[in-house]
């Protein structure tokens, strides 16, 4: 739930923030100041009938954002992302499986006259069931955005053949969840 995820992330990363002894060098309030003013920019010129619902939540997700990633190095933050990535979708990969195989049926949630097919926090389809991976995301190519993005950030290790056994096996999990997304973008992207 929005409302609720967004405010407290922004005060949790704003204490990791306050307690963290030795903020991270590379993290300039230039970029902060930069990404304000490009959100005001545009919700206030650009898209003004957006302001109500979307501004304030973004922007408290960007400094929510700016203050926890400023508490990382940017090798913390490769780590933390895909310990963090491969959980969620051996997690999802699971209840994907269950769900397609009729082991577990889902929950119809509606709110504001579209409904989702649920199951745990995971969203299995919208009026009916995907037959693709979601995860606990709204859309499959939502997923597949954040599966993705772990193979880029440690692209360099890919190529070199740096991963350890570890890593290797998150890997093959994150490769399996973005095949199970069935997202052309994904695919493409993975390409």
């Amino acid at each position: 739930n929005g409302k609720y995820f967004v405010s407290l992330f922004l005060v949790l990363s704003f204490i990791k923030f306050v307690r963290n002894e030795k903020i991270k060098k590379g993290r300039p309030l230039s970029f902060l100041l930069f990404a304000s003013a490009y959100s005001l920019i545009h919700y206030y010129l650009l898209y003004p009938n957006h302001v109500g619902n979307t501004f304030l939540p973004q922007f408290m997700l960007l400094l929510g954002s700016y203050f926890f990633l400023s508490t990382l190095s940017f090798e913390e933050f490769k780590e933390k992302y895909v310990n963090c990535v491969s959980v969620v979708a051996i997690i999802s990969i699971v209840i994907f499986l269950l769900v397609e195989f009729g082991f577990v049926s889902t929950t119809y949630v509606s709110k504001s006259g579209r409904g989702s097919e649920m199951f745990l926090f995971h969203n299995m389809g919208w009026n009916g069931l995907f037959g693709r991976l979601a995860g606990i995301y709204w859309e499959p190519g939502a997923y597949q955005i954040i599966l993705n993005m772990t193979i880029i950030l440690f692209m360099k290790e890919i190529i070199y053949n740096q991963l350890d056994k570890k890593k290797i096996k998150q890997f093959m999990i994150i490769i399996i969840a973005l095949l199970l997304t069935q997202s052309t973008a994904g695919y493409m992207m993975f390409m």
